[in-house]
């Protein structure tokens, strides 16, 4: 991974890619607006498809132009907490920033650091998160097992409370992949502070699509529309993933780290 010019606060947005792979540091400088944040999205969609362990967002380049779009770095946190399952931190954020991102609640999914060594430290100190990791393959008993491993984690990491929604999710998931894809695909768990992600990664790049009216071979969207916090979708080298997170109860905010 190679890293790009910047064009400075107040240009373009842009970014790139510095270090180790498996633990990079991506930096980011430019404007952040509403267009800024799908380019934002899109960077980080790219260093997520080499499967790192951990990912510093050094946005010591960056100004926040308008607040609405710090919320994309919520939507890269469930990307990456739901595949491939890696931890992130922000450095270098300027205090006009960091109020920006605690404005709309950053720190609550991604850690908030001074600088780049001291997010590679805070990273380097965070216990991995809980996750069950299972390849399947297109048959119909492959739904019944990825339902059988939805209990299982609910029970597991005592949240029984989204029990249904995480049958009813990975049941979506994976009947698409089996419907869609026809390959074989790994079904993946994870489980944060705040949420249940739940992620299956396939080996076809066809795309999950809305369908309207009276189409009956769509991807379930509205469903995970239904049961989820909110969902996405990515390509990877090989194919792509779709994931899905879904919130937990307050009460068992606490509780994550206690089993595995």
């Amino acid at each position: 991974m190679t890293s790009m010019p910047s064009a400075g606060r107040a240009g373009r947005f842009t970014g790139g890619v510095v270090g180790d792979p498996a633990s990079p540091v991506v930096w980011l400088a430019g404007g952040l607006d509403v267009v800024a944040a799908g380019e934002l999205i899109a960077i980080m969609s790219k260093v997520l498809h080499d499967q790192p362990a951990s990912v510093v967002i050094d946005m010591t380049g960056v100004n926040v132009v308008d607040r609405l779009a710090v919320t994309s770095l919520i939507s890269v946190h469930h990307h990456a907490s739901a595949w491939p399952g890696c931890q992130l931190a922000i450095a270098g954020a300027d205090s006009s920033t960091r109020r920006a991102l605690r404005l709309v609640g950053i720190n609550n999914y991604i850690p908030l650091c001074r600088d780049v060594s001291e997010a590679r430290r805070r990273l380097r100190d965070v216990a991995p998160a809980p996750r069950l990791h299972d390849r399947l393959f297109p048959t119909s008993g492959a739904i019944e097992v990825a339902r059988a491993r939805a209990r299982a984690v609910c029970a597991r990491w005592r949240i029984a409370a989204v029990e249904d929604a995480a049958q009813s999710v990975v049941t979506e998931l994976v009947t698409n992949a089996i419907l869609h894809a026809g390959t074989s695909f790994d079904v993946a768990f994870t489980r944060s502070r705040t949420h249940l992600h739940i992620a299956v990664h396939d080996r076809s790049r066809e795309l999950p699509r809305r369908v309207t009216g009276e189409e009956d071979a769509g991807y379930g969207l509205l469903l995970l529309d239904a049961f989820a916090a909110t969902w996405g979708h990515g390509t990877t080298p090989d194919g792509k993933v779709v994931w899905a997170a879904i919130r937990l109860p307050r009460d068992s905010d606490a509780r994550v780290g206690r089993s595995g």
